[in-house]
């Protein structure tokens, strides 16, 4: 179901506007909260979406206009309703004219359901989930539905798209700390059956072995963070400090490194919007730039940051299509997209069976960085110990702390089992938002006596 949006309404905001643009976004999908995080008994919230609204700009007035719209049930026409904010804008949008237009069907559609009809079916892929998780205080989070994204602007240029979307974060409180997982992809019901079956089964025998776990006070030399982990640590200590806007403001450690060598050459970090079926995935970013491939680092050295069409005015360079907010009434800020690196030639077995003594990382469950100055600090999910090229007991890891380009001259393998990750990247500047992104990374082994 693509809605069609009536520009003819939006435009009476900006009357006799030579140049502008629009920004269309529409969202129909079920919300679930399901669990007992805040009670005996597990409880659940039902929330339907069905959302609608653009941010029009007026590159004559240099102002952008946040609309609400409604969407009719019978026409699919999306009408403007009111005039809810106004916000500065510059930058008008370059003299090509793209047009575009992707649709991906999913094999289960969740539009052609009942929020209720959803549920259940999805409460039936999870059933065993649920089950293994009895007398735990947890909380599962579903959203599981479509959306529509369009640009429009004075020049011609048309762009649309319409995709599937689901999500699961499933949350389990543990003494001390919280086990999160998540996963997301542009898919329709069926993301909630077969696939998650491996990967949800792994967590959930994590968290177990985290309640007997001892606790390690140290961490080895050698160190292998798995696909989670290293996805975690490249977004936050790498993929920040290559945003444009943190590169203009002196907020980025890579800036003084561009061009120069700061890993070996089996390490390649990019940012594809359109090479990964995630929910960081897009074929068009918010100001219509169609969306590309930008390494941030290429074999060990430092290539492109990401920008939007301002900071790759300053810096003189083309917008890397990396304009996003996680709706339309939301400011678009430089983000990642689908911010991964690229795995190597060995297996995580031949890596392992190499390692007389380290440790394995599984996950990290909440951390931060400095984006200025490299460093950042992790708390793992649980962690092995590895002896003799063999995977013993599982103990709780302490917190890893470091600087992002001394672990990264440290690495000496990186494998060829990869996995693709979800989340939401939280960025200020000048509000907090939340924007959908992927992460992906290897198995990635340091050697740290040199980091």
């Amino acid at each position: 179901m693509q809605p069609l949006p009536d520009l003819t309404s939006f435009l009476t905001f900006i009357p006799q506007s030579r140049l502008w643009e629009a920004y269309v976004q529409g969202r129909k999908a079920i919300h679930v909260e399901y669990g007992n995080f805040s009670s005996e008994e597990p409880e659940l919230k039902l929330t339907p979406i069905n959302r609608w609204g653009a941010r029009v700009t007026s590159f004559d007035r240099k102002e952008r206009f946040i609309v609400e719209g409604n969407l009719d049930p019978k026409t699919q026409d999306l009408h403007g309703k009111s005039l809810v904010a106004t916000l500065p804008c510059d930058s008008p949008p370059p003299r090509k004219v793209y047009t575009a237009k992707e649709e991906l069907r999913p094999k289960i559609d969740p539009d052609s359901i009942s929020s209720e009809e959803l549920w259940e079916r999805i409460l039936m892929s999870l059933g065993w989930i649920i089950e293994r998780l009895r007398g735990e205080h947890y909380q599962i989070k579903i959203w599981c539905g479509s959306e529509f994204r369009a640009y429009y602007n004075s020049l011609g240029s048309v762009m649309t798209s319409l995709f599937p979307l689901s999500k699961l974060k499933i949350s389990i409180r543990l003494t001390g700390s919280v086990f999160i997982k998540r996963a997301g992809a542009k898919e329709g019901v069926e993301f909630f059956e077969e696939p998650l079956l491996r990967p949800m089964e792994d967590f959930l025998q994590d968290a177990e072995q985290a309640k007997v776990a001892r606790k390690d006070k140290s961490i080895p030399e050698v160190l292998i963070l798995d696909p989670e982990a290293m996805a975690m640590f490249i977004h936050e200590a790498i993929g920040h400090s290559g945003e444009g806007d943190n590169v203009l403001a002196g907020n980025s450690w890579l800036k003084a490194l561009s061009g120069q060598k700061i890993a070996p050459s089996n390490v390649t970090i990019v940012d594809s919007p359109r090479d990964f079926s995630s929910l960081g995935s897009y074929p068009f970013d918010d100001e219509g730039t169609p969306a590309q491939t930008t390494y941030v680092v290429k074999h060990g050295t430092v290539g492109s940051c990401l920008t939007d069409r301002r900071t790759s005015a300053i810096l003189k360079t083309n917008s890397t299509g990396n304009s996003r907010s996680f709706w339309y009434d939301a400011t678009p800020k430089v983000r990642m997209s689908n911010f991964v690196m690229l795995p190597g030639e060995r297996t995580f077995q031949n890596i392992l069976r190499d390692t007389k003594d380290g440790l394995l990382v599984k996950g990290m469950r909440e951390g931060g960085s400095d984006d200025k100055t490299g460093g950042f600090h992790f708390k793992p999910n649980i962690a092995h110990r590895i002896i003799n090229g063999e995977l013993r007991e599982a103990v709780v890891a302490p917190e890893i702390q470091g600087n992002a380009l001394a672990y990264l001259k440290a690495i000496t393998d990186v494998s060829s089992d990869w996995m693709p990750r979800v989340a939401g990247c939280g960025k200020p500047t000048p509000q907090t938002d939340y924007a959908w992104v992927g992460y992906g990374a290897p198995f990635v082994k340091f050697e740290l006596s040199s980091a």
